[in-house]
């Protein structure tokens, strides 16, 4: 009997969508079913399938079912008349009691299988009859079902789950396999903004599922980096409950300078502790590729979801993404009237507006981040010259408006007399993907490369007009007008004294 309750207790802890731990309760006041990680929104049924008794000790059990049970008729045909019921179920056998309108229930060891009785009880679940206790989780968490003691079905108002089968004697503890933990983030964030040269930290987030009742598990991580990220070496790192856990090897390929990150954990998986958590992370340098651009980060977790397939079982996915945006305005400077020709040596800074309108200028640090700081004798924003091309470029830029002086024209040229008004678009995170907000417009994209955050500024230089000189010819003739006045002055003052000395002009 020892050996036949342990198979069982192995057999019947089963799952496909949720998981199944036997925990029997130490607490004599605690009852039912709990399921650990339930999902907030999802509805919890619990069907009982046979009623069960068994020695103070938990030694020894016994199965037995109502002979006017839902479940006996999707289990066997019955003939009441003859007192039969064959099953339709393969290992499972059905005797009568005598006296008793009771069926008992023994198994076939060797071709029982309790994976393969919860998918046939999911696929009838509508022909169980009523549910033993329904209950709805508010939020991510422990649900409660309150049951007396039996073997029960599970399942999951998730129609894509699948279920599970427990012994409830007088309590235990299952895990939601349909509530599969899988996140990433970029510095604790879905999205951020980073300029070229910043180091951000990629953070993925896993738990270890309920592997019982499969004979072999899939669980492998795959994480495919954008070509806007460089991988910063020796920062991979695997931590198994805050842990470093060295025990599994990630991989790392790169190929057209996008990198790819494989950790699977198949071969040990099923020796973890189910609800453990496991964090894969790495740091990674944002560089040229990623200017202007969206840069998403896909990891896809490829995990096992249903024990009745022989070797490694049938697989799904789950997919998450993090993304570095990276706003750029660049300065476009030519002459007014001649777009093609351009204008070097221009300098220009780009500030945004405080909360009390002040002025906050654009500014990179040591470690690349961008900040806006209100400029003062000490610290001042940053001042971007144009070059050969007349550009100049103002990146890392998250989602906002902005605007952009001339603290210096060409030589020769007037300098920009009013600050140029330029926005980078809002950009977000959504279930279906990424929402671009650019003014009163709203776009969905699926995919980043959709998505162009360059921003030009057209900043056309009128040439400075020559004020008149005070050189010239205009003073030369003055000079010539007044030799000739002088001079005359002089033939009529000679004249003048020969007249008064008695001189008689000579005709």
């Amino acid at each position: 009997m020892k050996q036949a309750k342990k198979l069982l207790a192995l057999v019947l802890a089963l799952a496909l969508s949720l998981a199944a731990v036997p925990v029997f309760a130490a607490d004599e006041d605690k009852t039912g079913i709990t399921v650990l990680n339930a999902k907030e929104g999802e509805t919890y049924s619990a069907y009982k399938v046979f009623d069960v008794s068994y020695d103070a000790d938990q030694d020894m059990y016994a199965y037995t079912i109502s002979a006017d049970s839902p479940v006996l008729q999707v289990l066997a045909n019955v003939d009441t008349a003859a007192g039969t019921a064959t099953s339709k179920f393969e290992g499972l056998t059905f005797t009568k009691i005598p006296e008793k309108a009771q069926y008992s229930v023994a198994f076939n060891k060797e071709t029982f299988s309790a994976a393969a009785l919860a998918a046939f009880l999911k696929g009838h679940q509508n022909s169980l009859g009523e549910a033993e206790n329904t209950e709805t989780a508010a939020a991510d968490g422990p649900v409660n079902l309150d049951v007396a003691e039996g073997y029960y079905f599970v399942a999951s108002s998730n129609t894509e789950a699948l279920c599970n089968l427990d012994n409830v004697t007088p309590y235990v503890e299952i895990r939601n396999k349909s509530n599969i933990v899988f996140d990433k983030t970029v510095d604790e964030e879905k999205i951020v903004a980073a300029n070229v040269g910043r180091v951000v930290s990629y953070k993925i987030t896993g738990e270890v599922p309920e592997t019982e009742g499969f004979e072999s598990y899939t669980y492998k991580i795959t994480d495919t980096m954008s070509a806007g990220l460089t991988l910063q070496e020796g920062t991979l790192e695997i931590r198994l409950n805050g842990t470093e856990y060295k025990e599994v090897t990630p991989s790392v390929a790169t190929a057209d300078g996008v990198s790819t990150i494989v950790v699977d954990f198949s071969e040990k998986i099923m020796d973890l502790a189910p609800g453990a958590t496991i964090v894969v992370s790495y740091s990674a340098e944002v560089n040229e590729n990623a200017v202007g651009a969206v840069s998403p980060n896909i990891a896809t977790l490829e995990y096992s979801n249903d024990p009745t397939v022989t070797g490694v079982g049938g697989t799904g996915t789950v997919t998450e993404k993090a993304y570095v945006t990276n706003g750029n305005i660049v300065v476009d400077k030519f002459v007014s009237g001649s777009d093609d020709v351009k204008l070097a040596g221009a300098k220009f800074k780009l500030y945004m507006l405080g909360e009390n309108d002040e002025h906050l200028y654009y500014r990179v640090d040591a470690d690349y981040k961008v900040t806006f700081v209100p400029e003062t004798e000490t610290v001042k924003g940053d001042e971007k010259a144009t070059n050969g091309d007349g550009a100049a470029s103002f990146a890392g830029l998250p989602a906002g408006t902005y605007y952009l002086i001339e603290t210096e024209a060409p030589a020769g040229y007037n300098l920009m007399t009013e600050a140029k008004e330029i926005a980078i678009p809002e950009v977000t995170v959504t279930e279906g993907g990424l929402q671009v907000k650019e003014g009163e417009t709203v776009e969905n994209k699926t995919d980043a490369t959709e998505i162009s955050l360059i921003k030009t500024a057209l900043v056309p230089n009128e040439k400075g007009a020559q004020l008149p000189a005070t050189g010239g010819i205009g003073t030369t003739i003055f000079y010539v007008a007044g030799a000739i006045l002088l001079l005359g002055a002089g033939v009529l003052l000679v004249t003048k004294k020969r007249a008064e000395g008695g001189e008689e002009p000579k005709g």
